[in-house]
C-alpha cells in the first residue's frame, strides 16, 4: 500500500513538473516579442551615446538570444503534449533566460554606460517592466524568474551604488528594494501555480474516478438487468413447460392409463383384435407424447438461445422431398396427392436441420387438415428469391384463430378432419425457427385451404479464397465467376484468413495447404475448432496434387 502510495504521488510530480514546463513555454513568445522591440528601442537612444561596434554587437547578441529561444518553443511544441524529457526542456529554457538576463544587464557595462540620467532612467525602467513581466509569466518554476531578473537587474544596483552620488545611490537603493520585492513575489506566484495545478490534477483524477465508478455502475446495472431479464425467461419457459406438462400431456397419459387398466380388469384377457388395437392407440399415444416433448425441448432450446444456427446452401427440392416422403404414409391413408413443384436448382441459405423441421411442421399440418382425396402442394412463392410455401385443400382456419396461430401463450390447436390432435407448439416453434433466420412465417386461409409461405432473406454467396500466389487466386476466383453472382475474399496465407474470419463467415473457403506464416492444414484445424465456423465447407487445393505424369 506505501510502494503505490510512493509511485502515485511521484507521477504527480512529474505531471505537475511537465504542465510547470509547458506554462513556460506557453508565456515565452510574448517575452520573444518585447526583448527585440525593446532592444531597438534602447539602440536607438544610445546610438550617440555608446560606440557604434559594441551597440551592434549587444542588439546582435540580442537577436540571437531571441532567434534561438523562438527555435526552442518551436521544437518543444513538438513534443509538448506527450512524455517528455522535463530537465531537457527547463535547461534549454533557463538558460535561454539567464542569457537575455545577461544581455540587459550589460548595458550598466562601462564604455556602454550612458552619462544622462534620463537615459539611464529609461533602461531602468525598461528593463524593470521585462523584469516584472517575468515573474508572472516564468513563475510556473520558482527560480524562472531568477534566472532573467538577477542578472538583469543587479549590475544596475552594483552600478548606481559604484556612481557614488545621492542620486544614483537612491537609484540603487530603489533598484535593490525591487529585486528584493520581485524575489518574493516570485516566490507567492509559484506557491499559486503550484496549488493550482495540484488541484487541477486531483480535481482531474477525482472526475475520472467518478466517471469510471459511473460507467462501472452502468456496467452492473446492465449486467443485473441481463441477469434479471434472463431470470424471468427461465421462469417463463420453466412455466410454460409445467403448463403444457399439465395441460397438453396429460390427456394421453390418461388414455394409455385407461388401457392398461382396461386390460388389467378383464378377467378372460383381451380378444387378439382388441388387444391389437389398444396396442395401435398406445403406440399413437406413444408418438404423440414423444414428438409433443420434442417440440417442448425444441422451442425451449431455440427461445433461450441455446440454439446455434449452422447456416449453408441446402437443395430445396431435395429437402421438401425428405419431409414429404416422412409424412407420405398418413397422406396416403387419407389419399392426399403430395406435389412438389420447388425448382430443381433452388437453393436456400439456412439451417438444415431447424428448416427441415419447420417443412415437417407445416407438412403434417397440411396433412391433419385436408380431408381424404386433398392435394398438398409445395412451390416457390418468389420467383428468383428464397422462399418455400406449403399450400393444401383443406378445411381453412377460422379468421379468430389467425392472428394467434404463432403465439406460444395461446393453444389454437384443434382436431384434424380425421380427429387427429396435436399439441399447439408447432406453428409458434416454426414461427421462432424462422425468425431466428432473419425470416417470416405468414399464413393465408380460406375455406379452400390455407398456404403457409417460410420466407428467408436473400444471400449472395461469399467464397474465402487462400494461396499465397495471387496467379492461383485469380484462377480460383475466375472460375468461381462463371458459376454465378458470387464474392469473392482474398487471403495470401492462413494467418491473413484467421484475421478475415474474425471479420466476416464466408460460405466455402478454397485454400492452398502449402503456405508461409500458417499453412492449409493448421487453418482447417481453426475451423473445425470454433463452433461458428466448423459449418463452413472446405477445398483444399494443392500443387502437389498435380502428378509429374510418371
Amino acid at each position: 500500500m506505501g510502494t503505490e502510495r510512493i509511485t502515485e504521488s511521484a507521477d504527480l510530480a512529474l505531471r505537475i513538473r511537465r504542465e510547470q514546463i509547458r506554462l513556460l513555454y506557453a508565456n515565452l513568445y510574448n517575452g520573444w516579442i518585447a526583448t527585440p522591440l525593446c532592444a531597438l528601442l534602447v539602440a536607438l537612444i544610445m546610438r550617440e551615446s555608446a560606440s557604434g561596434t559594441p551597440l551592434i554587437a549587444w542588439l546582435s547578441a540580442i537577436m540571437g538570444v531571441s532567434a534561438l529561444r523562438l527555435w526552442s518553443n518551436i521544437e518543444f511544441n513538438k513534443v509538448r503534449d506527450g512524455e517528455f524529457d522535463c530537465r531537457k526542456w527547463e535547461y534549454f529554457f533557463m538558460r535561454g533566460a539567464g542569457a537575455a538576463g545577461v544581455l540587459w544587464g550589460s548595458t550598466m557595462t562601462p564604455g556602454f554606460f550612458p552619462d544622462s540620467i534620463p537615459v539611464q532612467v529609461f533602461i531602468l525602467l525598461l528593463v524593470a517592466g521585462l523584469t516584472a513581466g517575468t515573474t508572472m509569466a516564468y513563475s510556473a518554476r520558482w527560480h524562472g524568474p531568477a534566472w532573467f531578473g538577477l542578472p538583469a537587474m543587479v549590475p544596475f544596483t552594483v552600478r548606481f551604488f559604484w556612481h557614488g552620488d545621492p542620486m544614483h545611490a537612491a537609484m540603487g537603493f530603489a533598484t535593490l528594494i525591487f529585486v528584493i520585492l520581485n524575489t518574493s513575489i516570485t516566490r507567492n506566484g509559484y506557491a499559486t501555480v503550484l496549488r493550482s495545478l495540484k488541484l487541477m490534477f486531483e480535481n482531474t483524477a477525482l472526475v475520472a474516478g467518478l466517471q469510471s465508478a459511473r460507467e462501472q455502475q452502468a456496467h452492473d446495472f446492465e449486467a443485473l438487468k441481463s441477469a434479471k431479464e434472463k431470470a424471468e425467461t427461465a421462469t417463463k419457459l420453466k412455466d410454460e413447460f409445467v403448463a403444457v406438462v399439465s395441460h397438453d400431456l396429460k390427456s394421453p397419459l390418461l388414455s394409455m392409463k385407461n388401457l392398461l387398466e382396461l386390460a388389467e380388469k378383464s378377467s378372460g384377457g383381451l380378444a387378439e383384435l382388441e388387444k391389437k388395437g389398444a396396442l395401435a392407440r398406445m403406440r399413437g399415444t406413444t408418438g404423440t407424447l414423444l414428438n409433443m416433448i420434442d417440440h417442448i425441448l425444441n422451442h425451449n432450446r431455440l427461445k433461450s438461445g441455446r440454439v446455434l444456427l449452422e447456416k449453408k446452401f441446402i437443395g430445396a427440392k431435395r429437402l421438401a422431398d425428405a419431409h414429404m416422403n416422412a409424412v407420405g404414409h398418413d397422406a396416403a391413408r387419407k389419399n392426399i396427392t403430395l406435389i412438389n413443384d420447388l425448382p430443381e436448382d433452388m437453393f436456400v441459405f439456412a439451417d438444415a436441420v431447424l428448416l427441415g423441421q419447420v417443412l415437417h411442421n407445416l407438412l403434417t399440418n397440411a396433412v391433419k387438415f385436408t380431408p381424404s382425396d386433398g392435394e398438398i402442394a409445395v412451390f416457390a412463392p418468389y420467383p428468383g428469391k428464397p422462399g418455400i410455401s406449403v399450400r393444401d385443400t383443406g378445411v381453412g382456419i377460422p379468421k379468430n384463430l389467425i392472428g394467434r396461430l404463432f403465439d406460444g401463450n395461446v393453444n389454437t390447436t384443434t382436431p384434424g378432419t380425421e380427429g387427429e390432435k396435436g399439441t399447439g407448439l408447432g406453428l409458434p416453434y416454426a414461427f421462432d425457427v424462422m425468425r431466428e433466420h432473419g425470416g417470416t412465417l405468414e399464413v393465408e386461409s380460406s375455406d379452400g385451404g390455407s398456404t403457409f409461405t417460410a420466407s428467408l432473406p436473400e444471400h449472395r454467396t461469399m467464397v474465402l479464397i487462400v494461396d499465397d500466389y495471387a496467379i492461383y487466386r485469380n484462377l480460383i476466383r475466375d472460375m468461381l465467376l462463371t458459376i454465378g453472382d458470387i464474392e469473392v475474399v482474398e487471403a495470401e496465407n492462413g494467418k491473413q484468413a484467421v484475421e478475415t474470419l474474425g471479420r466476416i463467415t464466408p460460405d466455402l473457403i478454397v485454400t492452398d495447404i502449402q503456405m508461409p506464416e500458417m499453412n492449409g492444414y493448421a487453418l482447417m484445424e481453426h475451423v473445425r475448432a470454433d463452433p461458428t465456423l466448423r459449418a463452413i465447407p472446405i477445398i483444399a487445393v494443392s500443387g502437389n496434387a498435380v502428378g509429374d505424369g510418371s
